[in-house]
Order: C-alpha cells, then sequence, then structure tokens
C-alpha cells in the first residue's frame, strides 16, 4: 500500500479504537479513506454494540451517575401516575369508607374543594344508613323474608315514587305495606296514613272525602280532605285496579302532579303533601285495557310476589314459636323523619352525576325494550328512573350513579309480562361486564398506543442486545442516528394522546365498579343477591384491568413531561422490548 493509504487505514483504526479483551483485528484499509464501506460500518456498529458472548465492552464513563438520574425521574413519574390514579378513585365518594379497620371518612371532590354541605351530608348519609339497618332488622321480626321487597318499598319512599306488590292472596302485601306505611315517626311532624281498599263501587268521596254542605248552600264545590287522600303523608289502595275507570282517572294528577283541586274549578289547585303510595293486585291488569293504563305507568317499581319457600318458609313458621309476626319497631331510632326524606332527594338532584355511560346503558335499554320485548318506555318514567338511580347513588354514599345501580332497572322497566324481568337483569349484566369481556381488545389497543407512542424515539435509542443485522439495516434507513445517549425526537402525536384518553375513559368505569367492590364484605343498601352472583365475575379480570390503566396514566404522565427515552426503558423495559428491536433492552 502507498503511504496515502496507510495514513487513510490509521485514520479509520483510530476511529474504530482499541482492541476489546476479545482481541478484534483493526479495520483493514480502504482505497477510498473518505467513505468507509458497508462492511467497515458493521464492523463498527457490532463493535460499538458489545460484540458476540462473551466479549468485554467498555463502559462508558458516568453511566452509574447517568442511571441514577434516570431512576430519579422515573420514580417521579410513577408517583404521579399512581396519586392520579388514587384521586380518580376516591373522586366518585361523598365519604371515603375507612379501610383496614378504620371508621368514618372524609369528603373527597377532586373537582372542587370540599364544603360544609358536603361534609354534613356524608356524616348524615352514615347516620341515615344505620337507622335504615335498624329498621329492616326491626320489620324482619315483623315479616319474615321479605328483605329485597322492604329495601325497595324504601328505596321508592326516598325517592317520591309509587309502588306495586303484584301476588296471589295470602302472600302478606298488605302486611308488607303496613310496615313500610309505619316508617315515618308519628310525632316528627304533619304524618297521616291512608288505607283504603277498592273495588267498582268505589265513589270519589271515599277517597278525597265528602262535599262541604256549608259550601253547597254558597254554591260552592268544596270538598274536606282532611284525614282523605289529598291530606295524606303516605297512602295504600288495595286492589287498586279493581276501580272503575272515574275513580283511576282521577288518581293521575294527585300521583304525578301532587295537586288536588278541592274547589273543583282547577284554577289554584293545592299542593299535597303525598310522598308515596303503594298499591297491590292479585293480577296485573291487561295490556289493551285503556282505563288502567295511564295510572300502571304512573307506578314506576313493581314487586311481583311469591309464597316463601326453603329457609324463609321455615323461618316463618319457627317464628311462631316466638309469638308470630307482629308488634311495633323496638326503638325509636327506627323510625324515619319526612325532613331526612326530602333532604335526600333535593341534595341528590343537585348534586349526584349520572355519567354519560349511565345514560347510553339507558338508551340501549330502551331501544332493546321496543325491537326485543316490545315494549314502551315512556319519557316520565325514564325521568324518574334517574330520580331512583340518584337517590340510590346518595344513599350508598357516592356522588356518581354507577352501573351497578342499574341492576335496579329490571324492577321498573317491565311491563304487563313477569317474564321480562330476568331478561332485563340480563340485558344490564351484559352491559356490566362489557368491560371484563373487551379486556383483550383493550390489550391490543394498548400495544398500537405503545408503538405509536414510541414511535417518535427510534433510531435515538440504540441498545446492544440488537443483532448486528439489524442495527445495519437502521443505519442505511437513517433511522440511527447516535450510538450513545440519545434524546427525544419529538412529542407524540395529538392522535396517540387522543386514543389514549378514549381508551382510559372505558376503563376507568369498570375500575371505579371492580374498586367498589373488590372487599367480598361489600353490601348494596337496595341489592341483595344481585351483588354477590356478579362480584365474582366482575372481579376475574379486576387485577389485569388494574393494570392495563396504571399502564396507560403512566405513558401519559410521560408524555406530559416529555421524558426522554431512558425514563421510558426505565418504567416499561418488558413492554418496550416487544415492539421495537431497537428498544431491546440491554440494562
Amino acid at each position: 500500500p502507498t503511504d496515502a493509504g496507510r495514513a487513510a487505514g490509521q485514520s479509520r483504526c483510530a476511529m474504530a479504537g482499541p482492541l476489546s479483551s476479545g482481541g478484534r483485528r483493526p479495520l483493514r484499509a480502504s482505497r477510498h479513506a473518505a467513505s468507509p464501506s458497508d462492511r467497515e460500518v458493521i464492523i463498527e456498529l457490532n463493535r460499538r454494540g458489545g460484540g458476540g458472548q462473551g466479549e468485554a465492552t467498555v463502559e462508558p464513563e458516568g453511566q452509574e451517575e447517568d442511571m441514577a438520574v434516570v431512576r430519579g425521574l422515573a420514580e417521579e413519574t410513577r408517583a404521579a401516575s399512581r396519586e392520579r390514579l388514587d384521586a380518580f378513585l376516591s373522586s366518585s365518594l361523598i365519604e371515603s369508607s375507612g379501610t383496614g379497620g378504620e371508621e368514618g371518612g372524609e369528603v373527597i371532590d377532586v373537582n372542587q374543594p370540599s364544603t360544609a354541605e358536603d361534609a354534613s351530608m356524608a356524616e348524615f348519609v352514615r347516620g341515615l344508613r344505620a337507622q335504615l339497618d335498624s329498621f329492616e332488622v326491626a320489620m324482619g321480626r315483623r315479616i319474615c323474608g321479605r328483605e329485597r321487597e322492604i329495601r325497595l318499598l324504601l328505596l321508592s319512599l326516598f325517592s317520591q315514587q309509587h309502588a306495586l306488590l303484584l301476588g296471589p292472596s295470602g302472600i302478606g302485601k298488605s302486611m308488607l305495606s303496613d310496615c313500610v306505611l309505619d316508617a315515618l315517626d308519628p310525632e316528627g311532624g304533619d304524618v297521616y296514613t291512608f288505607r283504603r281498599q277498592l273495588n267498582r263501587f268505589t265513589t270519589p268521596e271515599e277517597l278525597f272525602g265528602p262535599l262541604s254542605v256549608r259550601g253547597l248552600q254558597r254554591d260552592v264545590h268544596l270538598r274536606l280532605t282532611e284525614s282523605y287522600l289529598p291530606g295524606a303523608t303516605l297512602a295504600f289502595l288495595d286492589e287498586a285496579f279493581k276501580a272503575s275507570s272515574s275513580i283511576l282517572n282521577s288518581l293521575l294528577t294527585i300521583l304525578n302532579e301532587r295537586t288536588f283541586c278541592e274547589d273543583g274549578s282547577c284554577e289554584l289547585p293545592s299542593q299535597v303533601p303525598l310522598l308515596m303510595c303503594v298499591f297491590s293486585s292479585n293480577e296485573i291488569p291487561p295490556e289493551n285495557d285503556t282505563s288502567v293504563r295511564a295510572l300502571f305507568d304512573r307506578i314506576l317499581i313493581r314487586l311481583p310476589m311469591k309464597p316463601l319457600q326453603g329457609e324463609e318458609l321455615v323461618a316463618m313458621l319457627g317464628s311462631m314459636h316466638r309469638g308470630g309476626p307482629g308488634g311495633e319497631p323496638s326503638s325509636p331510632e327506627a323510625f324515619l323523619r319526612r325532613g331526612d326524606i326530602l333532604r335526600i332527594k333535593e341534595y341528590s338532584q343537585e348534586r349526584v352525576e349520572v355519567p354519560e355511560a349511565v345514560i347510553d346503558l339507558l338508551r340501549k335499554l330502551r331501544i332493546h325494550l321496543r325491537d326485543a320485548l316490545d315494549v314502551n318506555l315512556s319519557d316520565r318514567r325514564l325521568l324518574q328512573i334517574v330520580q331512583v338511580l340518584r337517590v340510590c347513588a346518595c344513599l350508598n354514599g357516592r356522588r356518581s350513579v354507577n352501573k351497578i345501580d342499574c341492576l335496579l332497572l329490571q324492577h321498573m322497566v317491565w311491563d304487563h309480562d313477569v317474564k321480562n324481568i330476568p331478561r332485563v337483569r340480563k340485558f344490564v349484566e351484559n352491559q356490566l361486564l362489557e368491560g371484563c369481556s373487551s379486556l383483550g381488545e383493550w390489550n391490543k389497543r394498548r400495544d398500537k398506543i405503545f408503538r405509536d407512542a414510541i414511535g417518535v424515539f427510534d433510531g435515538d435509542v440504540y441498545m446492544r442486545g440488537d443483532s448486528m443485522s439489524a442495527r445495519y439495516t437502521a443505519y442505511r434507513r437513517g433511522k440511527m442516528k447516535t450510538a450513545g445517549r440519545a434524546k427525544a425526537a419529538g412529542r407524540a402525536t395529538g392522535s396517540v394522546r387522543g386514543r389514549i384518553k378514549a381508551l382510559t375513559t372505558e376503563m376507568e368505569e369498570l375500575v371505579c365498579l371492580q374498586g367498589e367492590f373488590r372487599d367480598p364484605k361489600c353490601s348494596h343498601q337496595f341489592l341483595l343477591g344481585e351483588v354477590l352472583e356478579l362480584q365474582p365475575k366482575l372481579m376475574k379480570s379486576a387485577k389485569a384491568v388494574r393494570t392495563l390503566l396504571e399502564e396507560l396514566y403512566l405513558l401519559e404522565e410521560c408524555l406530559d413531561r416529555e421524558s426522554p427515552p431512558e425514563v421510558m426503558v426505565e418504567l416499561f423495559p418488558d413492554t418496550l422490548a416487544m415492539f421495537s428491536k431497537t428498544w431491546r433492552t440491554a440494562l
């Protein structure tokens, strides 16, 4: 070789660096000193990549200090992500119930500061739930095997909606209604309960009071409504559907608008104090009976009842040895107050939210009822259903309705066919478990999000685990920019952020439900067996779903902080190794 060739060869050998412990031979000289051959590039990349197994590599100076900085940034990012997750899990609660043996709770609201009203309501709900439990225990001593009906009638009372007890004679419909109608404290104010059995000969005077004789002398049509339905706080109408159409139609304004025309002119209808009216019947009114259709539509909660069987029957027969059913609540604490009922409804209307997921479920259910079950759900009933769900969430200590509460819809949307109850329940359960069945799809979407999110770093990160051919391919395509520590090439695109937000929104609802029922001893104030049956199915994928949500929160936090690729490798070593060879870890 010529002198110029020797000089060029020495220059390229200097670029190759000192020999490693494996005893690499220096690069041979080339005729074109300014442009190294492809073979020389491959050898150089292989040398920088660490060579084969058993070959020692020269670690860059200060690597330990750099890795300490990277780990510090990674811990800060992970802590911020966990803080966001904890805030989300507690954001839907009026009170955070104590865990690990702690008692009490505190008001939580991530959107706005806690107010004195919220703190007062949290304490009030805790006391009211204990009072409801005491009331149910007292009622259990009077009637056996009707815990579900008692709870739903109490929900109807707090929601100020009407209820129907449907079943054959002799199963305790009247006794059950008496138990609930006696719930209000008789010493708490003007509380009056109206009871009447209707038939086809029932007259308006029996319900609304007689005409005033003095009024007739003055040519005024005036009724004496005291101690009759217009002056009642609670009412029980037995065999209501057997009344004439004129009686049934006269009940409509009292039940829906809570108004009554005492003077007959209806120019200034007076408000009635009615909270709830309980109806009972032995049979469902015919669907083609137009005289009953309007009244039946105003009865929101409908409870079919059957004779007691199994353990419930044994418990009822066993109670005969203790003096039989009957008696009054054992303590004054079991009574409810009218003011408490009004306060719960007012607070639930103003502060309890109905998320879009629940609204979407109601929309799908209405379509399902119309197309599959031939049931038309009126707008009035939909609004009443939303109010019941809000009260249910409030009495369960939550500031937002969730899909678990929607299991109550099976008692509110079936029409004239009792067989629709299990069909509605199955539909709601499928909507509840939709997220659990979507875990595979969510994982695929997560993979695509990670692949696109780290795409901006391709070529800026170089790992020694890559093969020589992969490194050369990256070099030829211009993706390998540096072989040392890399800097981020840019931010993730807006579409990636939008996809992260969409996926986390879908998962947050399921994680919230799973978090609420993570405790095996969890309970719902108005649902009994439904929650216990659904809990194992709902919690089956709880760990995987929550881990996936934590990863997405962490990735979004990295993008917000514009974290360098070294931090992302520290946070997602296994996940990133699946997507790109240039991210294969060698740490």
